[in-house]
């Protein structure tokens, strides 16, 4: 029997041994736009947004098969800048962009400010991941927002290629992708996925402020592996402890 659930920011489709992910995101007033609060190339906008709804899906396991994005401007150059910075994101990870994506503008009306929806589709052997009790919860990357996002240029976040390689390790429980809610909030869909209670740490990261495009992934794990995660040359924080 097909059941219909929600995991967190994922709508799942569980036909039994196969599952279907279904992750979805939004960007406005960021691009080249008049009205754009945050000035970039639209290549930029197209990359982090994409991103933030493939991490969202490589998090669960979850094997990319569709990327489709909802331009809410004129494609040129608005949605032919957003477009090659998605296929930048695809590419990243061994995907053809001819194959996954597919989109839509707007050409009726108009636009003085930068808008995007992304929906990622993919699928998984049926699987859940749990925190443990007594795995601590590690802060990898930098807390980073609008402005600050395009001049670090991704040197301080975790690569999609790494998230790939951290969700085929064992010894990692969960991965969450942090996003505007912050910290403390993510820490609390995993308390609330794994039914334990987490003791909250002192930490030079403001816990509530908003990660932007998911440059921050929270990983659940022992603290004695640790030191296996020594090949992220990326900041790496202890924020929680599930007790």
């Amino acid at each position: 029997m097909t059941r219909v659930y929600r995991y967190r920011d994922l709508s799942i489709i569980d036909f039994g041994e196969m599952e279907i992910l279904i992750a979805c995101d939004s960007l406005g007033s960021i691009g080249e736009k008049k009205l754009d609060l945050v000035k970039t190339k639209n290549e930029i906008a197209g990359y982090y947004e994409a991103r933030v709804v493939l991490m969202e899906l490589i998090s669960q396991g979850g094997e990319i098969k569709s990327l489709v994005n909802a331009v809410c401007n004129e494609w040129n150059p608005t949605g032919a800048g957003i477009k090659k910075g998605i296929e930048r994101a695809l590419k990243e990870i061994n995907l053809d962009p001819n194959l996954v994506l597919n989109g839509s503008t707007e050409e009726n009306f108009e636009t003085s400010m930068t808008a995007l929806g992304i929906m990622g589709v993919a699928t998984r052997k049926k699987k859940s991941y749990y925190s443990k009790s007594g795995e601590i919860v590690l802060a990898l990357g930098k807390r980073l927002l609008g402005e600050d996002v395009v001049k670090d240029g991704g040197s301080r976040i975790l690569s999609l290629n790494d998230l790939i390689h951290l969700r085929k390790m064992d010894y990692i429980s969960e991965l969450l992708p942090v996003g505007s809610k912050g910290i403390n909030y993510e820490i609390s869909k995993l308390e609330e996925n794994s039914g334990l209670k987490a003791e909250i740490y002192d930490s030079k990261i403001d816990k509530n402020l908003s990660c932007g495009p998911s440059t921050v992934v929270l990983a659940s794990l022992k603290e004695e592996d640790i030191k296996k995660l020594d090949f992220l040359d990326i900041d790496k924080e202890i924020v929680a402890k599930f007790i």
